[in-house]
């Protein structure tokens, strides 16, 4: 078995906003060197409605998915559950007193079975 350790950079690339920066670029990148030389990227940037997150599901489909989990539910009937509730989080998190802000951007992408499909159709110009 192959140590991760020894395939570690020996810095790691830290994420972080910078004040001064154009609020219409990315974050800057700034490397620090990592103690046991392991790998540990993280990033941290906030998110607002100047700079939205995307958040991206990948779900799986596969046959698979049909067989018990938990609690009496299919595996995909466990993950609907999941993705439901945490749609439900990130939609409640856009609810100010304005109005729904434009926080995040969400895409499902669905595979399994030797396919890979658009679970949600992107919004027309009179919807968005």
């Amino acid at each position: 078995m192959m140590d991760p350790d020894r395939l570690a950079p020996e810095t790691t690339e830290n994420v972080v906003p910078n004040p001064t920066q154009n609020p219409d670029q990315l974050p800057s990148v700034q490397a620090e060197k990592s103690q046991h030389s392991t790998i540990r990227r993280s990033y941290t940037a906030n998110i607002s409605r100047n700079h939205p997150t995307l958040i991206l599901f990948m779900l799986d489909q596969s046959g698979s998915m049909a067989n018990d989990y938990s609690a009496g539910l299919s595996r995909s009937e466990y993950l609907a559950h999941v993705v439901d509730q945490l749609l439900e989080e990130l939609a409640a998190r856009c609810n100010r007193a304005g109005g729904l802000r434009d926080y995040f951007h969400i895409a499902l992408v669905g595979y399994g079975d030797g396919e890979i499909r658009n679970l949600v159709e992107p919004l027309s110009s009179e919807e968005a």
